[in-house]
């Protein structure tokens, strides 16, 4: 299975996210972030980040970058850090396959 991150931000948050995702047998997360790609997201034996840096807009090119990065990683789920996120996912998708999206904020996941 294959999980696409969008801006983690939450570290007591990531730390359960990577056991969780790591205990359903997924090795690697793609995760794009606006700003550095912080070295604390699964560091204690979860699955190895795939740091990918795009910019999250509710633009054409936005959502057309979006679009591609869905494409190219073929994901089955998209976890979003903001409500913004989880539209601009929702926008990009159209046309594609069904996706999983889950909105993750603090200490809640809404699936």
């Amino acid at each position: 299975m294959k999980v696409l991150l969008i801006q983690p931000g939450f570290r007591e948050f990531d730390v359960f996210l990577a056991k969780a995702l790591k205990e359903a047998g997924i090795d690697a997360v793609f995760a794009y972030t606006e700003g550095r790609a912080e070295g604390y997201l699964f560091k204690n034996g979860g699955p190895e980040p795939v740091w990918l840096r795009v910019r999250s807009r509710l633009d054409v090119a936005g959502i057309i970058s979006l679009r591609r990065l869905i494409r190219e990683i073929d994901p089955d789920v998209v976890y979003c850090g903001t409500a913004l996120q989880c539209f601009a996912t929702i926008v990009a998708a159209v046309g594609y396959r069904a996706l999983k999206i889950g909105f993750l904020s603090w200490g809640h996941q809404i699936v």
